[in-house]
């Protein structure tokens, strides 16, 4: 783990320690000490320094203020705007006199203006650039003696032994100055691998204003679970082959998957679409996962623990129901706060009952109450098959099923969405289910004569 902090004006207080924190939540392990660039000044100034002395790089004295007019005329007459060389021409004991003086000064990388550089990407395959468009004379030191990404990046990678970089589109158009920098340096460079944008389903880049983009604490914050973040952000731009015939298990990974699965090839050229309503998908399918395998604990507990936190917001909290809501609703949900919204009615001994809802009324209630007459009678028996029996009692009455079942699931549930019912009296208990019953009943009959 790098960070890269050597342009201080963007350094935030407290984002390493919020960096670490995301990345100890979502389960990403370390290897070694976290590598600090701020703490590493002195040998960038070795490598800039190196540079200088077999003139790939020179002192360049020139002021703000003239930069700023460079740029503005070459914007004017329509010319791309680089530096113009104008110290590079300085003979090196005279630039080295007023350096000792104390002028100010930064360091520029001497680039190669002529021919042209081939970048071999893991991605993108063979690019080829021309260094009268793609060089410029980079600055490698800033004038505050810190050092710029382009030259301590380099410098890391060679130290660390990267052997593949992997990063975003973007950032393709500068390797050739990269590959210059390794090549006079005298390192062999790492591989390239350039990866597609992240835009949001309207199109737009993926920025921080975007809901999706604002923050990974946010997201954990919001239910999304670490390992439907990791499967989710893994599988941007990295293709799974509908041709084959895609099932649930060729995109829901867990991490230990994905890494058996991955290779670049397979990373997408195209630009990845960054969609919230398939994050919430993947959640649900990590919940149902976790719950169903019992092998992956860590989520199993995250669930857990975030139904008590939502029982806690509700005042409402029975810890012997949660593994029954678990089981009850785990193919329904995709936040672990749908659970308490779906099933908080098992943790309260009687629920209330909102008006039944007029578009499941048959006859003015009258079949209504012979639903729930008749489920009453058939868990009085207090037999497994009765459960089965529910499925097909709207034959039995003459009504529609959804009819019937939504009748039953108000009076046991209160609400119009939910579990299958046979396995929402499990839950309950025959007993509770019947006091249901027999309340909603009690309820129903006053709402007629009233």
């Amino acid at each position: 783990m790098r960070i890269e902090d050597t342009d201080a004006s963007r350094t935030v207080a407290g984002a390493v320690e919020r960096i670490v924190n995301v990345l100890d939540r979502v389960g990403l392990e370390r290897d070694g000490a976290i590598i600090q660039q701020s703490r590493r000044i002195p040998l960038y100034r070795n490598a800039a320094d190196k540079l200088v002395h077999k003139h790939h790089a020179y002192y360049c004295f020139c002021s703000k203020e003239r930069l700023d007019e460079l740029r503005s005329i070459q914007s004017g007459s329509n010319q791309p705007t680089r530096y113009d060389g104008k110290c590079s021409h300085i003979p090196r004991h005279e630039a080295e006199r007023r350096v000792a003086a104390g002028e100010p000064y930064t360091i520029r990388m001497k680039s190669p203006m002529i021919g042209e550089t081939v970048v071999q990407d893991e991605v993108v395959g063979k690019v080829k650039f021309a260094n009268l468009t793609a060089m410029d004379d980079q600055v490698l030191i800033k004038n505050d003696g810190w050092p710029t990404y382009h030259l301590a990046s380099i410098v890391d990678d060679h130290d660390m032994q990267i052997t593949h970089v992997v990063r975003g589109d973007e950032w393709l158009s500068s390797t050739p100055k990269h590959l210059a920098l390794y090549g006079m340096l005298g390192w062999e460079p790492p591989k390239f691998a350039h990866l597609p944008l992240l835009l949001t389903p309207d199109g737009k880049k993926l920025s921080k204003r975007s809901p999706m983009g604002a923050s990974v604490e946010s997201l954990l914050d919001r239910g999304y679970l670490p390992s439907a973040l990791l499967n989710f952000v893994a599988l941007l731009g990295w293709g799974v082959n509908a041709a084959a015939g895609v099932t649930d298990d060729d995109v829901v990974l867990n991490k230990s998957e994905f890494i058996a699965k991955f290779s670049l090839n397979r990373v997408n050229r195209s630009a990845a679409v960054v969609d919230e309503d398939r994050l919430s998908w993947l959640n649900g399918m990590h919940i149902r996962r976790a719950v169903d395998s019992k092998d992956d604990p860590f989520t199993l507990d995250l669930v857990r623990n975030a139904i008590r936190s939502e029982c806690e917001k509700m005042d409402m909290f029975n810890e012997n129901e949660i593994d029954n809501i678990i089981f009850l609703l785990k193919d329904r949900v995709r936040f672990p706060a749908d659970f308490v919204r779906l099933g908080g009615h098992c943790f309260q001994s009687q629920i209330q009952l909102k008006p039944f809802p007029a578009e499941i009324i048959a006859n003015g209630g009258k079949t209504s109450l012979q639903v729930l007459c008749a489920v009453n009678e058939l868990l009085d028996t207090q037999k497994e098959q009765s459960y089965s029996q529910i499925d097909s009692l709207h034959t039995k009455l003459g009504c529609r099923k959804r009819d019937v079942l939504g009748c039953i699931r108000w009076a046991l549930t209160g609400q119009s969405v939910g579990a299958p019912i046979s396995d929402t009296i499990r839950v309950l208990g025959v007993t509770r289910a019947i006091e249901r019953l027999r309340y909603a009943r009690r309820t129903l009959e006053q709402e007629l004569t009233t």
